[in-house]
């Protein structure tokens, strides 16, 4: 005979298991994988991303289950030079910004990411250029460095296609200087949404500013002139984004599958603890 004690624990149980379905996803979520050397992982809702940042050479295999990607490429910024005395000092220019709309990711990926170039340590003396970053055989140049003799840095030491890929470098007795990117830029991504305005954005590829104060910390940027001061321009970035509903696993199940199979089971928990509750009144 089934006992009011026995028909309460069914009915609790099922409850719980209705509200434990509810919570299934229809997929299944796993990580954006572990962390390659030198690099970074982050999620962002349904976009996972990878962030290499410091100068050097690294390799990224991408999770099995991912068919393609987007990234940003961005070369190093360039030097500034010295101002010292009388003399003016010019700011680092930024690095190239280069958007690849597809990434092959069927096998490891070859990176390489550009060393900010030195400042110019004496008065009248060049900032070095930024080195240039890479994805496979795609190449973001390096930022110009600031010029002893009379310019500041200028706008990159490449221009892509859309003739602004990098911001120029300020006069330390002049304007600031020119801004980069915004990985949520449309004039750069394109609208995609693998690249959605978030909190987290920072600027690519700006040129340095003439005050510390003022300069970017973004990848790419030029190094910023003041009153004796000789800085090193920011390393470049590689920067790669997929959806991350390619790398779920299918728990075989639709949404509405789920819902229904969890309303049922909560049903029948309610529906035991009344009969318990029948029984208890006669």
């Amino acid at each position: 005979m089934v006992t009011s004690r026995i028909l309460a624990t069914v009915g609790l149980t099922a409850i719980g298991a209705g509200s434990a379905i509810s919570g299934i996803p229809a997929y299944a979520a796993t990580d954006c994988g572990d962390a390659p050397s030198g690099a970074t992982v982050n999620s962002y809702g349904s976009i996972c991303e990878v962030v290499f940042d410091v100068a050097g050479d690294f390799s990224f295999t991408a999770p099995t289950t991912v068919s393609g990607a987007e990234a940003i490429i961005v070369g190093a910024g360039g030097g500034s030079t010295e101002r010292s005395g009388g003399s003016v000092g010019y700011a680092g220019g930024g690095g190239e910004v280069l958007y690849i709309d597809s990434v092959d990711t069927s096998s490891p990926i070859t990176i390489s990411i550009g060393s900010g170039g030195a400042g110019g340590l004496n008065s009248g003396w060049d900032g070095d250029d930024g080195e240039s970053s890479s994805l496979g055989s795609t190449e973001a140049l390096g930022g110009y460095g600031g010029h002893g003799g009379g310019t500041a840095g200028g706008s990159g030491s490449g221009i892509s296609a859309n003739d602004y890929a990098n911001g120029a470098g300020a006069k330390s007795d002049g304007p600031s200087g020119g801004h980069g990117f915004l990985p949520s830029d449309e004039s750069l991504t394109l609208g995609s949404d693998l690249f959605p305005v978030l909190d987290s954005d920072v600027e690519l590829g700006a040129g340095g500013r003439s005050a510390q104060r003022d300069n970017p910390l973004g990848p790419g940027a030029g190094a910023w002139t003041y009153a004796n001061t000789a800085e090193t321009g920011a390393d470049g970035a590689v920067i790669i984004r997929w959806p991350s509903s390619e790398n779920l696993a299918s728990t075989g199940f639709s949404s509405e599958d789920l819902i229904f199979m969890s309303s049922g089971i909560t049903a029948l928990g309610f529906a035991a603890i009344y009969s318990t509750r029948r029984r208890r009144a006669r």
